[in-house]
């Protein structure tokens, strides 16, 4: 059995959120693909499952959003934790696969290596940002760090540890956007100004963020008339609570399910929790607004901590101010709808002038092909680290 194994490389991924499970169904069709014979299985969701990894704990549930959620999730973070250490040692992989979800997965990388088991880290922790304690964890427990913004190379670079580049993957996904004409007629939705609001794709988040996003709209539907809005549920278990929310609000949003990137596709705005959606509407070159809650605790730890001005991921890797954050007391509806004013205006300057900041932070990140090259890099690894981990018992 052992021999019948051995003919391709066993590979355990570990991903415990939304955009974690898309990225790593990414990396693992085109691994498949290179490597026929390679067995993956591990934490993730409904994508992983689809490109034929082994699923073997579900991801729902499992994200939380500020210090202070986390805190409180601790037990179940841990009960978490020692069922992935069974399968772990019942499995004894080749290598173990992190994708994101920095507080857990920093963690389970040291259980890794405490087993001999070589470890592969892939959207790495955003030390850069914050947490900069990490980057001791991250040259101790990690052998090889794949990268997606240009500027992390040059970063852990700085600190020792070797980072390899392999690009973003949403600049992949541009070729699933549709174009704005086709958008709205999948959606159904004619012409007249359509405003997104996509409030996260966490429950912490929907709860926080979505009543802020709908205040918003309410005042801006009585400085204009006409506008229409529609929010994407990213997740069947976040719908109920979605529909509630929007009900009580009066604001008449049309509630969707999924196709978030059709919706980034045809609104003329968006008002987006910050996350990899802002990075994804800007690549579709629509115009957005930044909005982001959390808890009181985990905003004045972020204070303390965070070590860059801005949030939002367009602003990160563009290295300046393009789109505007209204965080936590700034948050305010009125401000949110006077500033979506100005970007409704299709000769305003400020619409013209973010369009064409657009076009630049796609240039930034990069050529099409960085979930094959991150497949590529992953197997590349699985070859050169074969041999370095402890025999199998």
């Amino acid at each position: 059995m052992e021999e019948e194994r051995r003919k391709g490389f066993c590979l355990m991924v570990v991903a415990g959120e939304v955009s974690g499970d898309h990225h790593a169904a990414g990396l693992c069709r085109h691994l498949l693909r290179l490597a026929p014979d390679t067995e993956i299985f591990g934490m993730g969701g409904s994508e992983m499952a689809s490109v034929g990894v082994e699923v073997v704990e579900r991801i729902e549930g499992k994200g939380v959003v500020g210090i202070w959620e986390a805190v409180r999730a601790l037990g179940d973070f841990r009960r978490l934790f020692r069922r992935l250490e069974g399968v772990l040692d019942a499995r004894r992989p080749d290598a173990l696969l992190l994708i994101d979800f920095p507080g857990f997965n920093l963690r389970f990388a040291r259980a890794a290596r405490r087993r001999g088991i070589p470890v592969i880290y892939y959207i790495c922790p955003q030390v850069w940002a914050w947490g900069r304690g990490r980057l001791r964890k991250i040259r101790r427990f990690v052998n090889r760090l794949l990268v997606i913004f240009p500027f992390e190379r040059e970063f852990f670079a700085g600190y020792g540890i070797e980072a390899e580049y392999v690009g973003h993957p949403l600049v992949d996904r541009l070729a699933e956007f549709p174009s704005r004409a086709r958008a709205r007629q999948e959606l159904g939705e004619g012409s007249g100004t359509l405003i997104g609001l996509l409030p996260g794709s966490r429950l912490g988040e929907i709860e926080r963020i979505y009543p802020t996003l709908l205040a918003s709209a309410r005042r801006l539907r009585k400085r204009r008339e006409g506008l229409r809005f529609i929010t994407p549920v990213s997740a069947p278990e976040l719908g109920e609570k979605i529909a509630s929310l929007a009900a009580a609000s009066g604001v008449g949003v049309r509630l969707i399910e999924g196709r978030s990137r059709e919706v980034m596709a045809a609104a003329d705005l968006v008002l987006v929790a910050s996350g990899t959606a802002t990075l994804e509407t800007a690549l579709a070159e629509t115009p957005l607004i930044v909005v982001y809650r959390v808890s009181v605790f985990s905003w004045l730890a972020g204070l303390v901590l965070i070590k860059i001005p801005w949030i939002s991921l367009v602003n990160i890797v563009a290295g300046r101010r393009v789109v505007s954050e209204f965080i936590q007391h700034r948050a305010r509806p009125e401000a949110i709808a006077a500033e979506a004013e100005k970007l409704l205006d299709p000769s305003g300057k400020e619409r013209i002038g973010m369009l064409g900041e657009f076009k630049k932070i796609r240039a930034e990140l990069g050529e099409a092909g960085a979930r094959e090259r991150a497949a590529r890099a992953v197997l590349q690894a699985l070859k050169e680290l074969d041999g370095t981990r402890k025999p199998r018992e």
